[in-house]
């Protein structure tokens, strides 16, 4: 009737359930060990959109909390301004309890020699207008006021002209806002500027 199908032993040899055992045990460590890697990487990726950005994360003595962020190397990023030929570099972030200043300069690259931004192209209300929004609800950030209503920003940005005469030059402002929930991740918007997209605090 042809060549008999040999049935599979029913019990398995002692060494092969100890190998089999091992072998199940080793794998299984692989793969949450490759699980666990690529979760740490990914939330590395979102925590800096900058590869050079680092978080300095503390608490004060009255235990509210402290974050500096800042690239070591360099601006955490730089965009464009409608400002003529100046650029924006977002210089260091700085979360202190309820209070986030942003610190950033416009900056006249070398190659343009000469940047030139009257007081004209500012806008009339200067720094007062920036916000920041929260990209996962859409929470929006206002600037902070002192207890006279004045806004806590440069008081210089859109009140004079500015003009350099040689290029690699800047001028430095800082705006107070809202400080977002910890682990948030904004949109920075600065008055003549583009977007600052993607920055977690």
């Amino acid at each position: 009737m042809g060549d008999k199908i040999k049935a599979f032993p029913s019990k398995l040899p002692r060494t092969w359930l100890v190998a089999g055992t091992v072998f199940m045990i080793m794998l299984a460590i692989i793969v949450w060990g490759a699980v666990y890697i690529t979760s740490n990487h990914s939330a590395s990726s979102l925590a800096n959109n900058s590869p050079n950005a680092t978080h300095q994360s503390n608490s004060t003595p009255s235990g509210q909390r402290l974050v500096v962020i800042k690239n070591n190397k360099g601006p955490i990023e730089t965009v464009g301004t409608s400002l003529d030929r100046f650029q924006l570099e977002l210089d260091t972030i700085t979360v202190h309890g309820s209070v986030m200043t942003v610190n950033f300069s416009l900056y006249c690259p070398p190659a343009a020699q000469v940047c030139i931004a009257p007081a004209s192209d500012f806008p009339t209300n200067g720094l007062s207008g920036a916000y920041a929004v929260d990209e996962a609800t859409g929470a929006k950030y206002q600037v902070l006021t002192d207890p006279n209503g004045q806004p806590l920003v440069s008081q210089n940005y859109g009140t004079q002209s500015f003009l350099t005469e040689s290029g690699n030059e800047k001028a430095s402002f800082y705006v107070q806002l809202q400080s977002p929930p910890q682990g948030s991740t904004l949109t920075i918007n600065i008055p003549d500027c583009q977007a600052l997209i993607g920055i977690s605090v």
